[in-house]
């Protein structure tokens, strides 16, 4: 499935969030989700090249749980093989395995 190209990664939003705002600039490509048809909505998808991508959602909690990555499971479910991994940044100190191929990652992992 092709993504469109932005080539800026425009990734975590101020507004919709509350935790930061963050921009590089980047060779994989990005952009927000929902892709056309779709009606899940996933904070920024990857594209990695050779049909793999990254998703990630960005959530104003310490401590993740399944409903926070329930659109990232969604996706996963959808693309299958595509799906390399998942990522809910948040405000805790610790990462860790929420479900098959899907890891909450302190929003600080950003700037380490």
């Amino acid at each position: 499935m092709a993504l469109p190209s932005f080539g800026l990664m425009a990734a975590l939003d101020a507004e919709a969030t509350g935790v930061a705002r963050w921009s590089s600039f980047s060779s994989p490509r990005s952009t927000p989700w929902p892709h056309r048809g779709w009606t899940t909505e996933v904070d920024i998808v990857i594209d990695l090249g050779a049909g793999r991508l990254i998703a990630a959602e960005a959530k104003v909690t310490s401590a993740p749980t399944a409903k926070d990555a329930r659109h990232l499971a969604w996706l996963r479910e959808e693309l299958v093989e595509s799906f390399v991994r998942g990522i809910v940044f948040h405000t805790g100190r610790q990462p860790f395995e929420l479900d098959t191929r899907i890891w909450p990652l302190p929003i600080a992992t950003l700037w380490a």
